[in-house]
């Protein structure tokens, strides 16, 4: 007896009934299923940073009604194109990203859902899912998809996400970094205690943490400020989101704020998130003249000793090839972004990220991965000002 179809229902706004009981139930039966792909990360996304996405949201029943898959998608547009996308992803940062269903249903899922993009292809021009792990059934489905409808196919360069697996001491942990690390890690936190003022605090609850982080972007403006760069966080949606997450998470016991002050004065604060067997590291932000000696590696080590402390298996750097971080890990994952050209317009941006990464590997082969980078940044730079004037224009526009 053959099994029977799976049934496809899509959801269009956070408030259909059913929608979020089927998600966070999924979520619970799913042992990897990502923070970054949670129904708490991704409404306080839509309802801040996304609120110009428009919800796709596909949930795949079985007949008798139990859900087997969820794929959090919406639609956003980037310039003329219309992108088909995870939700919480794009500025707030999301990472492990992929469709919520165990890996050996996510074909079955797949099978349902990618029929279903190709007859709503109308109301989109392409596909760009990010961060999928390499070995996803997600990933291959997507390709042989494209490739099937000869649709433009395009697969940015892989991009390196460190983690550390977690021993059961932290002294084993110390054992485990170069000796030249471990030396820096125990000079510094010895170098904490000759102020006697210094203090490094751990908050999770309660009202303080709205004013943490307050301070908390207070200290990020001014740290890129050095570099002439206005920071991810002086947007308002950006500190809407982070607001309205953080309360959410630590309802659930799982937000982790690192605040080091000294003279009763907030001189860094680090933001990590646990959800399950996972600590991720998500920001940082110290004062430029702080009066102690690497504060971020004091506060690290501090939130490394607490997710150890509370059994947890891994401490996640999250995207980002920054050096500091491999000087806690050489272990690390790989994530990829796929874009998928469908109308006209998405098939030329798909040709422009060709042509991107063959520009950075000729750059980077001729004058050294390091000018890249300062490129990069440079139009990095102009985005976030862009950024910040937008969101002040559309605020003084609000304003009654």
């Amino acid at each position: 007896m053959e099994p029977q179809a799976l049934q496809l229902e899509w959801y269009t706004s956070f408030d259909d009934p059913g929608l979020e009981p089927a998600w966070i139930e999924l979520s619970r039966c799913l042992p990897d299923a990502s923070l970054f792909s949670s129904y708490h990360w991704c409404r306080c996304w839509w309802e801040t940073v996304g609120r110009e996405a428009i919800p796709m949201i596909g949930v795949v029943r079985e007949p008798g009604g139990h859900t087997v898959g969820l794929a959090p998608l919406c639609i956003q547009r980037q310039g003329a194109v219309r992108w088909l996308s995870f939700m919480g992803r794009e500025r707030v940062s999301g990472d492990h990203l992929d469709l919520l269903a165990r890996p050996e249903d996510r074909p079955r899922c797949l099978a349902v859902i990618l029929p279903e993009l190709e007859r709503r292809s109308g109301e989109y021009d392409g596909l760009l899912f990010g961060e999928l792990h390499p070995d996803s059934p997600t990933r291959a489905g997507l390709i042989a998809w494209a490739r099937r409808n000869r649709f433009a196919l395009h697969e940015r360069e892989q991009r390196r996400v460190p983690y550390i697996e977690l021993p059961k001491t932290y002294d084993e942990l110390l054992a485990s970094l170069s000796s030249n690390m471990r030396y820096h890690v125990r000079r510094r936190r010895r170098g904490l205690h000759k102020d006697a003022s210094a203090r490094v605090e751990l908050v999770r609850e309660g009202a303080r943490i709205h004013a943490v982080l307050d301070e908390f972007f207070e200290l990020h403006r001014r740290r890129w400020e050095t570099e002439g760069l206005p920071g991810n966080f002086r947007d308002p949606a950006m500190q809407a989101f982070l607001h309205r997450f953080c309360s959410a998470s630590a309802g659930c016991d799982g937000l982790r704020l690192f605040v080091l002050s000294t003279n009763g004065a907030i001189q860094a604060v680090l933001i990590c998130f646990h959800h399950r067997d996972t600590a991720s590291y998500y920001q940082m932000g110290w004062a430029p003249d702080c009066p102690i000696e690497s504060p971020g590696i004091i506060l690290l080590s501090h939130s490394i000793e607490q997710a150890i402390a509370e059994g947890l298996r891994r401490y996640d750097f999250l995207r980002g090839e920054e050096a500091y971080k491999f000087r806690w890990t050489n272990t690390c994952v790989e994530q990829s972004t796929l874009l998928v050209g469908c109308s006209v317009a998405a098939r030329a941006a798909v040709t422009a990220g060709r042509a991107k990464n063959l520009a950075k590997r000729a750059i980077s082969q001729c004058f050294g991965a390091e000018t890249w980078e300062r490129a990069r940044r440079a139009v990095h730079r102009v985005r976030q000002v862009m950024t910040v004037r937008s969101a002040a224009t559309s605020a003084v526009g609000a304003a009654p």
